[in-house]
């Protein structure tokens, strides 16, 4: 393919996937960015507003409230308590200051906007109760869940809180003091938009540029990644091409050399024994004929098993329930008792047996090596358009290995799934339903040519 046929190929279904993939990515980094940015809108605003409050109350105790508290506030004194109540009342009603309380340092209300509460003793906040006598300001949200705040019920509706100023001062008359206000945390939100904003633009539009400048790059190799897994399933295709030639070639020299000579010397070495029967003296010479002749009839038979295994005849005839019968026989050798059920609604093609082939043979080596069982099942089913291949067997349930992990020994497997899935199917193994290990695998009939 030519370097520009390269530029204009289009992006296959790996390909795609992975190009949508990275959308997916992009966009939930995005929302990800977004929902940091409004987090951190919030908690940027929380402290702006909590330390505007701090200022403002520490400021209205100071230069307001302080100086208005005498003897006579703290006694009680009908007309000192009218004049310090008119001046809160009036702050109160521009709007910003939503409670207001004048404490000793015991705990004791002395004067607040709920009268219901002059006069009561509660227990302070620790970290204000540390600082009663002392210059202090404090500012924190609060809910109104304490007890003093029994009779205050103006909420902030959006958030349930109100932000919480205690000033720690002196009064007229020089006596300590801690005079509380509750501030409406309207201002949060004001700051939290304002905030939000000023960081949105920023980080969203860092994040889309990014994304448009990564697009391309992104599309570039999407169309490369389907470029090179179809090349690498052309060469697949054609190693496994070359396996099975390589294969037949070894057959047919094992069947027409080494098989056929072997043969030969196997029908002589009796005929020479016979005529060393009757001989004198020549027990030892017979006897290691015999021995030989033994020797060449057991390789006869490992070669004949070894020749169906790397190229078996019926195959080549298309005649997979035979070949299939004959991998089941070879297992059987070694003590397994295989069931084997082959169902096509009629003849498969080349390439579908081979592979079909291919699994079953696949499946019994691992039972018969790994598996520790008794019995094994062999199913093929095979429709017009798919087929489906089952090996089953009763051995213990199956450790935990990933056969993709090269470290894990299954070369043959791992090529198996490569082979299976080029064709369009999928190879699995694992636990079966009823005990045992299930090794499945599924492919399209190839069309007819």
């Amino acid at each position: 393919m030519s370097r520009r046929e390269r530029r204009q190929a289009p992006v296959g279904g790996l390909g795609r996937r992975a190009l949508v993939e990275f959308v997916l990515c992009a966009l939930l980094s995005a929302t990800a960015v977004s929902v940091a940015t409004l987090l951190v809108a919030q908690t940027m605003s929380e402290r702006i507003a909590i330390r505007d409050a701090q200022a403002r109350g520490e400021a209205f105790t100071n230069g307001v409230a302080a100086p208005l508290v005498t003897m006579g506030v703290r006694d009680g004194d009908p007309e000192a308590i009218a004049d310090f109540d008119r001046v809160m009342q009036n702050r109160l009603t521009a709007g910003a200051i939503v409670h207001m309380k004048l404490w000793a340092t015991d705990g004791t209300v002395l004067w607040s906007d709920e009268t219901g509460l002059i006069g009561h003793t509660y227990e302070l906040e620790e970290s204000v109760r540390r600082q009663a006598g002392t210059s202090f300001a404090h500012a924190e949200l609060s809910s109104l869940d304490e007890p003093e705040n029994e009779l205050e019920n103006e909420l902030d509706p959006d958030t349930g809180q109100l932000l919480e100023v205690y000033v720690g001062t002196r009064d007229a008359d020089g006596r300590p003091m801690i005079f509380e206000t509750y501030w409406s945390a309207d201002r949060i939100h004001s700051d939290e938009r304002r905030v939000f904003w000023t960081l949105a633009p920023l980080s969203l539009g860092s994040m889309g540029l990014l994304l448009l400048l990564l697009l391309p790059l992104a599309f570039n190799l999407a169309r490369n990644t389907s470029q090179h897994v179809r090349e690498r399933n052309r060469v697949l295709k054609h190693a496994l091409v070359a396996v099975d030639l390589e294969r037949a070639r070894i057959a047919q020299l094992l069947h027409d050399g080494v098989i056929q000579d072997l043969a030969g010397v196997g029908y002589a070495l009796p005929s020479a024994a016979s005529r060393l029967e009757h001989e004198p003296g020549l027990a030892d010479a017979r006897e290691i004929i015999d021995h030989a002749t033994d020797l060449v009839r057991r390789d006869l038979v490992a070669l004949r098993t070894l020749l169906v295994d790397i190229y078996p005849p019926s195959l080549g005839r298309g005649e997979l329930a035979t070949a299939i019968e004959e991998l089941a026989a070879t297992a059987e050798r070694s003590g397994l008792e295989v069931t084997v059920a082959v169902h096509t609604d009629r003849p498969l093609d080349e390439t579908s047996n081979r592979l079909a082939y291919r699994i079953v043979r696949e499946g019994l080596l691992n039972v018969v090596k790994h598996a520790a069982a008794t019995r094994a099942s062999v199913d093929v089913w095979a429709s017009g358009t798919t087929v489906e291949v089952a090996v089953r067997d009763d051995g213990p349930a199956p450790a935990a290995v990933t056969v993709t992990d090269p470290r894990s020994g299954h070369l043959g497997l791992r090529l198996l799934i490569d082979a299976v899935a080029d064709h369009g199917g999928e190879l699995t193994i694992g636990p079966a339903v009823d005990g045992g290990t299930l090794l499945r695998g599924s492919f399209p009939v190839q069309e007819q040519r």
